[in-house]
């Protein structure tokens, strides 16, 4: 009989240290696809903050070339009213009459008039299509910034997802490893606790107390896990309870 506890009582304990290891196993994969997946969100927000640059910067792009635009044909009515101006001024040297000089002195003050409007429009436009022209250069530096720090992450995502999912690689084998040592339903029960519990299924008795959930537990519990005869689960949490000495 005593021989059959001490198997008892070594398969228990060695039962339990696995669940222990396998418990830390998941946690890790856990970590690690949650890493996987903040990186992941992190380069979309880097994305969309690249869209919603590149975004404005084409909504933009239309109204400078617009403004080019106009300041080129406002530049070019300046030169077609001062030619208009120097053909006035050439057409002063060959006229006989008073009558046709004040016509054409007249004409000559009109396209300057006019010279003078186009020329503060033409300074107004180009105030505008400077300040439009610095707005989209800082756009387009930013956009190219964006760009760049976005290829850097893509970059840096793309090798921590390899050697994440190496990790993952490495910690599946040993989980299914360890998995296969146990008994298939005890590896059942474990799994179907450790999605209950907030990804933990073993909880360590600490003075009456039950370290899983804080719960304390009566003291007979704390007899039973310390003694190995059998799993003994929480009687709030239901997680498998066991014992560590101080001393460990």
């Amino acid at each position: 009989m005593l021989n059959i506890l001490k198997v008892d009582k070594e398969v228990i304990s060695s039962s339990i240290d696995k669940l222990l290891t396998l418990q830390d196993i998941r946690q890790n994969l856990n970590y690690l696809s949650k890493e996987i997946n903040i990186l992941k969100d992190d380069l979309e927000k880097e994305e969309a903050k690249y869209e919603n640059k590149r975004f404005q910067y084409n909504k933009n792009l239309p109204y400078l070339q617009k403004t080019e635009k106009e300041y080129a044909e406002i530049r070019e009515e300046i030169v077609n009213v001062k030619e208009r101006i120097e053909q006035c001024e050439e057409k002063k040297k060959k006229i006989k009459t008073i009558k046709e000089f004040k016509a054409l002195n007249k004409e000559i003050d009109n396209l300057n008039q006019e010279n003078g409007i186009k020329e503060n429009q033409l300074l107004d436009k180009s105030e505008d299509l400077e300040y439009k022209k610095e707005k989209m250069k800082k756009t387009e530096d930013n956009l190219r910034e964006i760009e760049e720090n976005l290829e850097i992450k893509k970059k840096q995502l793309l090798k921590i997802v390899k050697e994440r999912k190496s990790d993952i690689r490495e910690e599946t084998e040993k989980r299914e490893k360890i998995e296969k040592e146990l008994d298939p339903s005890l590896v059942v029960l474990f799994n179907r606790i450790y999605s209950n519990n907030e990804k933990t299924a073993l909880a360590r008795v600490e003075k009456y107390c039950c370290t899983g959930c804080n719960t304390v537990i009566p003291k007979q519990i704390t007899v039973n896990v310390k003694k190995l005869e059998d799993f003994i689960f929480c009687p709030s949490c239901s997680q498998i309870l066991y014992y560590e000495d101080e001393e460990n």
